[in-house]
């Protein structure tokens, strides 16, 4: 949950006020490539003055933004990249989001007021991927690195090695399950996803010299069509797309193609019980799939996805960061 870090609450709401600010100093640091003239070596904020072409005093703000940020390290006077400066070095649709300039506000009331729908219910409607850019083999290839990241953690999060065969029901690239392999290797897996998904997918498996130990089946979750005998599935960013009447398809058939006794992983990028959360990703993903009504997705809490799993037949079996553990009943 996320707490205020001080004792006067008006300095919580200084620092939600200064969030668009907050926003501004990283977009300029990307802009400037800060990180990328840091070099690895520690430097002092005079180096950092002249490397980023400020005056000292402003590059003392700008260091001092990202070590908010906990983006970079200020110890004995030195300033280091963080963990998070290396990821969001690696992330290209990261770096993308944090290029975006800042909307107005009448902007987002726009947006709130008179959603879109969201391209992807053509798949629901039509069988088939819309013909734009959304979903294009760019756009599969520029996740996957991402994608590997978090597959790759969610091994961490969960323990794999009573398992023989996965299933990643809309598993896009492959991402998410070769870097679950990497903590993993024993694993059989399959991709299960629509055509588009699964020919990137192929590539990238091909790629990666996967092709022995992970396979594409082409398809639409909203079939009863399924590939069974897998006997644990995931379901990574898949369910907040979609409608919770949608969500209730989608888990009927993934419940059809499982054994009893099998494990459901869906993860998420949960609110708690209450709405709060521990970042802002949760609401930037909220955001993400709002659309117009019949036509958007949702993001849920960690109660609401439980009690939609029980309703379909599933018996919730723990929490874990962004992810709830179910079994087949």
């Amino acid at each position: 949950m996320l707490q205020p870090q001080y004792e006067d609450p008006t300095e919580h709401l200084w620092s939600l006020a200064w969030g668009r600010n907050i926003s501004r100093f990283l977009g300029l640091a990307i802009e400037l490539d800060a990180l990328g003239k840091m070099g690895e070596e520690p430097i002092t904020v005079t180096e950092a003055s002249v490397r980023w072409g400020l005056p000292e005093t402003s590059a003392r703000v700008l260091a001092q933004s990202l070590c908010c940020m906990r983006i970079l390290v200020h110890k004995n006077g030195l300033l280091t990249k963080s963990e998070l400066a290396q990821n969001l070095a690696a992330g290209g649709v990261l770096l993308d989001e944090c290029r975006k300039p800042l909307a107005s506000i009448d902007v987002l009331k726009g947006e709130l007021q008179s959603p879109k729908p969201q391209a992807w219910y053509q798949i629901r409607d039509d069988g088939q991927a819309p013909d734009d850019s959304t979903l294009n083999p760019g756009f599969y290839r520029k996740l996957h690195p991402i994608r590997l990241t978090w597959g790759e953690q969610l091994a961490g999060r969960y323990d794999f090695s009573g398992h023989r065969e996965l299933i990643d029901i809309g598993g896009a690239s492959g991402g998410w399950l070769m870097g679950i392999r990497t903590k993993a290797p024993h694993l059989r897996c399959v991709i299960y996803d629509i055509a588009a998904a699964c020919a990137v997918a192929d590539e990238l498996i091909a790629e990666a010299g996967q092709q022995e130990h992970i396979r594409t089946v082409t398809g639409n979750f909203f079939d009863e069509q399924i590939p069974s005998g897998a006997d644990v599935a995931l379901l990574a960013n898949v369910l907040h797309d979609w409608t919770i009447d949608d969500c209730r398809r989608i888990l009927a058939n993934v419940h059809h193609a499982l054994p009893v006794g099998g494990v459901l992983l869906v993860n998420e990028a949960y609110f708690e019980d209450d709405w709060s959360a521990g970042s802002m990703f949760p609401l930037h993903q909220a955001f993400v799939v709002n659309g117009e009504q019949d036509k958007c997705g949702w993001q849920p809490s960690f109660g609401e996805m439980e009690s939609l799993l029980a309703e379909e037949g599933f018996t919730p079996a723990g929490r874990a960061h962004n992810l709830v553990i179910s079994h087949r009943a």
